[in-house]
């Protein structure tokens, strides 16, 4: 009797496991720009957000090895942030990841002693990886995750 708890112990312990990895696994396919247009259209943002083109990107994030991004940026009187990247494999998205990681950091030391009301949107910043895709979204509510999901889920 024992060692059929064991086995479907185990058995429970695997499936969480694999649940857990769907995202990272499976082959997904995102519009970046249509995720991008709907992340700044649904979230209530203080600032009005402005798409900035591909050089500015690649200053402000150092990722100059994505196949396609879309940013959007705040005044600066704001932290708040949009940005999704496509990269050619989940090796790049790893980077990308770690660049965007970078990217936050960075924004909390500049707003920490400027405008350090904004703290709480950059701790709280939304930073997901999804295949060979990255997300980043700064803002004041949780709305992003619902909005990133209805795409990835």
């Amino acid at each position: 009797m024992k060692k059929n708890y064991c086995i479907l112990f185990a058995i429970i312990i695997s499936l969480f496991a694999f649940v857990g990895c769907k995202n990272d696994d499976k082959e997904v396919t995102l519009d970046i720009s249509d995720l991008a247009t709907n992340l700044n259209e649904k979230i209530e943002f203080v600032d009005d957000l402005t798409k900035i083109d591909d050089s500015s990107i690649q200053t402000i994030y150092q990722i100059d090895y994505a196949v396609a991004s879309e940013v959007y940026v705040s005044s600066g009187a704001t932290a708040e942030e949009i940005a999704v990247f496509e990269l050619e494999d989940k090796e790049d998205a790893d980077k990308a990841y770690k660049a965007c990681e970078e990217r936050i950091e960075t924004q909390k030391e500049a707003f920490e002693t400027y405008i350090p009301e904004e703290m709480e949107k950059l701790d709280n910043a939304v930073i997901k990886k999804v295949g060979k895709y990255v997300i980043v979204c700064i803002a004041d509510n949780n709305t992003a995750e619902d909005v990133i999901s209805t795409y990835v889920d």
